[in-house]
C-alpha cells in the first residue's frame, strides 16, 4: 500500500501588490518545482507559481495539486486550505514531502487553486523525476 503523500508541511503566500475588481478566476503563470528531478521517495519539493487575482479572494479559497505517474492512466489530488492577506498578484509557494514508498519514476504535476468564490484557476503542469 502507497503511503498518502504528506502535504504542505509548508504553505505560505508571498503577496505583491493589491487591488480591487469585479469577481474573476485566478490565473497561474510560471510554474517551477525545486528540485525537478534525483528526488528519492520521502524527499521535499516545493512547488510554486505566480498567481494574477484582481477580486483578491484567493485568501480563503485552496489549493489542488494532482500528482500522476506518467506510465498511468489516473493519479490524485491533495487540497490545501489558502491564507494569507487579499492581494491582486504574488505568488503561491508549497513544501512537499513526497511518501517514503512512492515507486520511482516520472510524475506529472499539476497546480491549480481555487478562490473563496469557488472560481477554479488554470492548471500548470510539470514533469517531477522521482529516484530510488
Amino acid at each position: 500500500m502507497r503511503a498518502p503523500l504528506v502535504l504542505w508541511k509548508e504553505l505560505a503566500l508571498v503577496f505583491l501588490a493589491a487591488c480591487g475588481s469585479d469577481p474573476t478566476a485566478p490565473v497561474l503563470s510560471d510554474l517551477s518545482i525545486t528540485p525537478k528531478t534525483g528526488v528519492p521517495p520521502g524527499g521535499e519539493v516545493q512547488i510554486a507559481a505566480n498567481f494574477s487575482d484582481p477580486d483578491e479572494d484567493l485568501p480563503g479559497g485552496k489549493s489542488e495539486l494532482g500528482l500522476r505517474r506518467t506510465t498511468e492512466p489516473r493519479g490524485r489530488t491533495f487540497e490545501s486550505p489558502l491564507g494569507g492577506e487579499p492581494t491582486a498578484t504574488g505568488r503561491v509557494l508549497l513544501t512537499v514531502t513526497l511518501p517514503a514508498g512512492l515507486v520511482p519514476g516520472p510524475y506529472e504535476v499539476a497546480l491549480t487553486v481555487v478562490d473563496s468564490g469557488m472560481r477554479r484557476s488554470n492548471a500548470l503542469t510539470a514533469t517531477l523525476d522521482v529516484t530510488e
